[in-house]
């Protein structure tokens, strides 16, 4: 029977040897041989196989990362090779497309970069517009309101001064003699009727034409009476008639200048039409015709009328004002005007225009009134406030002024838009005013401040004459 001997892994090739007794005896001896030349034979040749394929198979994926590193390094280079030759073609396109533009040489190199493009406004807008010809009260705050507002002429002015006096029949002679030569001396008009226009023709002393068919700004649908007054080098025309019309004619340089007027006779003014008379008074220490002012009154039956043109310390007439639903409120049948002393005789410098008037009341009885005019009442700042004009449901985005009839004389103006009536912000025409609160109101306000009788003589006599306001304005829903 053979005997094993079980002996443990450390067992293996007893005796022990020390690492130092190696080389010294035979390591392999015949058991070990044995041991070789079976299992281990076997063993070892296994090893030694897979040795080789394991260091086939690092190598042989070390030259595989090197071929791939080298493959992905070629394709960055071409990638950026690529790239950079695009960029730099389109950043030719882009500068050959733009203005050439002028630079300093000591200006450095800086990447460009394009502003952001500005804020679009809401889409959900709604765009409106109002304008008011002030024909009445119903867009305006009356209660705030302190400017002076002319009924017939519609416009606003700072409140006229002005007396109306009765006097004693022994004025009737100053009367007489201050109605003499209120036309100008050899100056004639006609009328022609033409397409259904009534149009009015001037000529000068001379006998030539200065207002032709093709050129009068007297023009009408309706037919009327024509009034003269002034001077030579200087007169108004008015055309009486349901809606009428007017110009004011002046020589400078042996030139005609034609002023059109026809905006102070329209339909409220002219009462259904009458027959124009007109006056002017000229102050004795001004040799300027810019200071002239003419008064314009009705000689018809049943329709007295008294319109005073004023120039503002210009050579143009810049206002109006119509004095009729003030003097007459009686059921006056007429008044007919004239100067308080002859047009030889100079005014004094009491900067009061003084007309004479001779009334004919209801009852037919006559009397005899001054009519002293003062020009306008300047004491104090005074403003025009709107009511409310937006009625839509959304809130006030933005609003701009658009128009304005309006001819500034001794004093200023300034506007203003709120959407509260409380916190008002300062408005110009033509620029848009944005609103920080989203609320739904628009209002506007105008305050206008004189100048002062200190900064001209006649200031008094000048006033701003607004007769129309414009304003566009944006709802956000």
């Amino acid at each position: 029977m053979i005997h094993r001997h079980n002996k443990k892994f450390f067992d293996w090739g007893r005796p022990k040897r020390r690492l130092e007794n190696w080389g010294k005896r035979k390591i392999i001896d015949r058991k070990t041989k044995n041991l070789f030349s079976g299992v281990g034979v076997a063993a070892v040749t296994a090893l030694f196989v897979i040795g080789i394929f394991a260091g086939i198979a690092i190598t042989t994926r070390f030259l595989r990362q090197a071929i791939e590193t080298k493959i992905s390094q070629n394709l960055v280079l071409n990638i950026q090779r690529q790239t950079k030759q695009q960029a730099g073609s389109t950043v030719q396109t882009t500068l050959n497309q733009r203005p050439i533009v002028a630079v300093s040489s000591s200006a450095t190199s800086v990447t460009e970069t394009p502003p952001p493009p500005p804020s679009p406004p809401p889409l959900n807008l709604v765009y409106t517009s109002f304008t008011d010809l002030f024909s009445g009260n119903g867009w305006l705050d009356s209660g705030s309101t302190t400017m002076y507002r002319d009924d017939n002429e519609t416009a606003f002015m700072f409140p006229p001064k002005y007396t109306w006096t009765q006097l004693s029949t022994s004025d009737v002679n100053m009367f007489d003699v201050g109605r003499q030569a209120l036309e100008p001396a050899g100056v004639t008009t006609k009328i022609v009727q033409g397409g259904g226009k009534y149009k009015v023709l001037v000529y000068a002393p001379d006998g030539s034409e200065i207002l032709s068919e093709t050129s009068t700004p007297i023009v009408s649908n309706y037919p009327g009476q024509v009034g003269i007054g002034g001077t030579q080098n200087d007169f108004v025309v008015v055309y009486g008639a349901y809606w009428g019309a007017g110009a004011r004619i002046t020589s400078v340089n042996n030139s005609w200048q034609v002023q059109d007027l026809s905006q102070f006779f329209g339909i409220r003014p002219m009462n259904n039409g009458f027959q124009p008379e007109i006056t002017y008074i000229d102050k004795s220490y001004q040799t300027n015709q810019s200071y002239r002012t003419y008064y314009i009154w009705s000689s018809t039956p049943n329709n007295p009328k008294l319109v005073k043109l004023f120039t503002n310390g210009t050579g143009q007439i810049q206002g109006a004002v119509d004095f009729s639903g003030i003097l007459f409120t009686r059921g006056e049948r007429s008044a007919i005007f004239g100067r308080s002393t002859p047009l030889s005789t100079p005014l004094s410098t009491s900067d009061v225009n003084r007309l004479v008037a001779k009334v004919t009341d209801a009852s037919s009885n006559i009397s005899y009134y001054q009519f002293a005019d003062e020009g306008f009442d300047k004491s104090r700042p005074r403003q025009i406030v709107s009511a409310n004009l937006s009625n839509y449901p959304g809130t006030l985005y933005s609003a701009t002024i658009t128009n304005l009839d309006l001819s500034l004389g001794g004093g200023t103006a300034s506007f203003f838009f709120s959407n509260d009536g409380a916190n008002w912000i300062p408005a110009t025409q033509g620029r848009e005013v944005n609103f920080p609160n989203a609320l739904q109101p628009l209002y506007w306000k105008a305050i206008f401040a004189p100048l002062g009788l200190s900064a001209q003589a006649d200031d008094q006599w000048n006033s701003p004459w607004f007769g129309t306001i414009g304003i566009s304005y944006q709802v956000k829903y």
